[in-house]
């Protein structure tokens, strides 16, 4: 084996080695992001799923979201289509489709901008969960005014 060969050996060996790392670094902080979610009344898949998009940085499908996280197709279609709807994460075209016979590909990738999605959850929180309190608050202490 050549210097040079050998010296490119080394290096994708090196590469290969930094690839598992940091999947490993990206699954942990998935898993950390899921339990966190819990605490606040989020599914822990959702949760593992946007930290897992986020942490990746490019579009990935359903399935190799599944094969990360190790879900069920279930789990990580409803996963992904929770965050989608809370506008966490957004649907774009497969990136890797080229050639390929069929419909197009659905990927999914982490809204780029933080701020976006963070303003995104508090402002559905609001929805799903602030807003029907004070509709039941304001009933009720109509009816209590009306009855004394």
């Amino acid at each position: 084996m050549t210097s040079t060969a050998a010296a490119r050996a080394v290096t994708a060996e090196r590469s290969a080695e930094t690839s598992v790392a940091a999947e490993a670094i990206r699954v942990r902080l998935a898993d950390a992001w899921g339990e966190m979610g819990a605490a606040w009344g989020v599914a822990p898949a959702i949760a593992r799923v946007q930290a897992y998009l986020l942490a990746r940085q490019a579009p990935l499908t359903e399935r190799e979201v599944r094969a990360a996280l190790g879900l069920s197709h279930r789990a990580a279609s409803l996963a992904l289509a929770e965050a989608e709807s809370w506008g966490l994460i957004e649907r774009v075209a497969e990136p890797r489709r080229v050639g390929r016979r069929g419909p197009a590909g659905t990927a999914y990738q982490a809204v780029g901008d933080h701020w976006r999605w963070f303003g995104r959850v508090v402002a559905e929180r609001k929805v799903r969960e602030g807003d029907p309190i004070v509709e039941i608050l304001e009933q009720t202490a109509a009816e209590a005014t009306a009855a004394s």
